[in-house]
């Protein structure tokens, strides 16, 4: 009983006292144990080395030069300044915060997340601040078939 109470509690807490999705938050946007604020020491310590490592030639449509990292089941980069920029999900070997994971259908989204800032049948965006324009985090979530085929978590919203 005391077991059913906590996840109960911990459902609540999950959905918002309407029974809704909370707001994303910061948290939303830790991947693999890596938090949004790390830099590439914290993000090294925590994932440990890369696969492999790409530099942008040129910058990204937000003027950002970009510096890649490959690891088996995500791509992690980071800003001119080593901060860290977005987590690309690509395999199902990697959940977001609230479970949502590559492979799963679009029900799933909207049970995890609820509305979104932004969507058509592509895709479906997500902010930390949904009435902001200049907070660029959040979650993007690309579909295809109805699945999930790609989250990029982190700065996704351009604002040029």
């Amino acid at each position: 009983m005391q077991t059913r109470r906590w996840l109960g509690c911990a459902l609540l807490l999950t959905m918002g006292c309407q029974g809704h999705p909370a707001p994303l938050t910061e948290r939303d946007l830790e991947v693999s144990g890596i938090p949004a604020s790390a830099d590439t020491g914290a993000a090294r310590r925590i994932a440990g080395a890369p696969a492999a490592t790409s530099m942008a030639t040129e910058p990204d449509e937000e003027g950002v030069h970009v510096t890649t990292w490959t690891y088996p089941n995500f791509e992690l980069s980071f800003d001119g300044r080593g901060h860290r920029y977005q987590v690309v999900v690509r395999t199902p070997g990697v959940t977001t915060i609230r479970g949502l994971r590559v492979g799963d259908d679009t029900g799933r989204i909207s049970r995890l997340y609820g509305p979104p800032r932004m969507a058509d049948s592509s895709y479906r965006l997500y902010g930390i601040d949904p009435q902001s324009d200049t907070n660029t985090s959040g979650v993007l979530i690309d579909i295809a078939a109805g699945r999930v085929r790609r989250i990029v978590v982190g700065y996704v919203i351009g604002i040029n």
